[in-house]
């Protein structure tokens, strides 16, 4: 039996047709007030993996869910302030990749750089969504994003170009001279938006 806690406060109302977290979710969204959104779902104080996602609810025969919610400019605002760091992350990512090209290590190198751009795409559009959800400042912010995002997509051609042609040199010099300072420029502009805040 699932027990459902929203804010702290138990649900008792009956669960029969919910069949999987996706349900749950749906369920709790029409429960709560319009103007708030579930920013954290634990299951038995634990946060939701994959499998929980995949899996039907009845797989957890007797377990808690834990849904809290909050305004969505506090959401908004909380996850923009993390946003920076995130991207210095990846840029630390890109600018070891650039290391190992010019190391000329390149399985290791290729390797660690498609890690590197399947982070960056996750981080733009986790991003984007986070800033779609702010209606007073979101738009403006979408549109300086979508500029800093095709300046980026220009650099990543010039990689791909480089890769195609196995110039290794070039990628490392690329990504350290056109790459990185992209992303330092994404990083302040998310520092930017944080600083400013939300709706």
């Amino acid at each position: 039996m699932i027990t459902l806690k929203v804010d702290g406060s138990e649900v008792f109302s009956h669960l029969g047709d919910v069949k999987t977290m996706g349900d749950l979710v749906e369920f709790v969204k029409a429960t709560i007030d319009p103007d708030k959104i579930i920013t954290e779902m634990l299951i038995d104080g634990n946060a939701l993996s994959d499998e929980d996602w995949r899996v039907p609810l009845n797989a957890h025969p007797r377990c808690t869910v834990e849904v809290q919610t909050g305004g969505k400019g506090d959401f908004v605002t909380d996850r923009v302030r993390i946003a920076s760091s995130i991207v210095d992350q990846i840029i630390m990512r890109f600018e070891g990749v650039a290391a190992l090209f010019e190391q000329n290590k390149r399985e290791d190198a290729n390797f660690a750089l498609k890690k590197a751009v399947e982070d960056l795409s996750a981080f733009i559009d986790w991003y984007n969504s986070i800033l779609l959800i702010d209606e007073v400042a979101g738009p403006q912010r979408l549109r300086l994003m979508q500029g800093l995002n095709s300046d980026l997509a220009k650099v990543c051609e010039q990689l791909v170009q480089h890769m195609l042609y196995q110039s290794w040199w070039a990628i490392s010099q690329t990504l350290q001279i056109r790459l990185v300072p992209e992303l330092r420029r994404l990083s302040k502009a998310c520092d930017e938006f944080a600083q400013s805040g939300s709706a």
